[in-house]
């Protein structure tokens, strides 16, 4: 190797092993591009869905007891039973009532129900239409639901019944504020299911003025 006498002959291979030196350090540290891509587009997807999803995760809000002469239909003032102990029907609220007929065969629309509300934090309560098959419904609602199942409620008054007759499943859809803001019978769809429900949870949606027309039409989940 020969060594020069003038060690400034040596300043362009020492410039020039300083570039790829720096040059080495540069890659090392350089992020992989198509990995911050990918990243870039879950968070996007992520802010996207939280954003336009009308699903909220905290509980509904309880609101003061609505006056019936002004406000439309209440549910009616009687005493329940759960299964679990006596109750006011009207302290079931927000929440969903579906009065179930014997003979309706729609264990999978109720499975598809549960789920919905599950979403929203709305409870569930079933009535069978005739109570001599309460103990079957029972049955039904403990397949229901994946952390709780709905309750069955006994009226042996048909309160209910007697105000919102049930020929096929029903739902009774009830605010906050104890109003029954609309009567949809079957079947039903998810993406019906979720334009009933989501007001139910909005904190406006009591001062609304409330749907009394009487039962619609449902947005098809067919039963079995």
């Amino acid at each position: 190797m020969d060594i020069p006498d003038d060690a400034r002959e040596l300043d362009a291979e020492i410039r020039a092993y300083r570039r790829e030196r720096r040059r080495g350090l540069r890659d090392r540290v350089r992020p992989d591009h198509g990995f911050v891509i990918a990243m870039g587009l879950i968070l996007l997807i992520t802010m996207l869905a939280m954003t336009i999803s009308p699903k909220r995760a905290s509980a509904p809000e309880i609101r003061p007891l609505a006056n019936e002469s002004t406000a439309g239909p209440l549910l009616p003032a009687v005493s329940v039973d759960t299964g679990h102990g006596i109750q006011s029907l009207r302290d079931l609220r927000p929440g969903v009532i579906a009065l179930v007929p014997a003979d309706c065969q729609c264990d999978d629309g109720l499975s598809v129900l549960v789920n919905e509300a599950a979403q929203y934090r709305l409870a569930v309560h079933l009535v069978d239409t005739d109570d001599r098959a309460t103990p079957a419904l029972r049955a039904v609602a403990a397949k229901l639901g994946t952390l709780e199942h709905p309750d069955v409620l006994s009226d042996p008054s048909g309160a209910m019944l007697h105000t919102w007759p049930a020929p096929a499943l029903t739902l009774l859809l009830v605010a906050a504020d104890g109003r029954v803001v609309k009567a949809v019978q079957g079947p039903f769809t998810p993406p019906g299911l979720d334009l009933l429900l989501a007001p139910l949870v909005q904190p406006t949606f009591s001062s609304r003025v409330p749907n009394t027309a009487g039962p619609v039409a449902g947005t098809g989940v067919a039963g079995r």
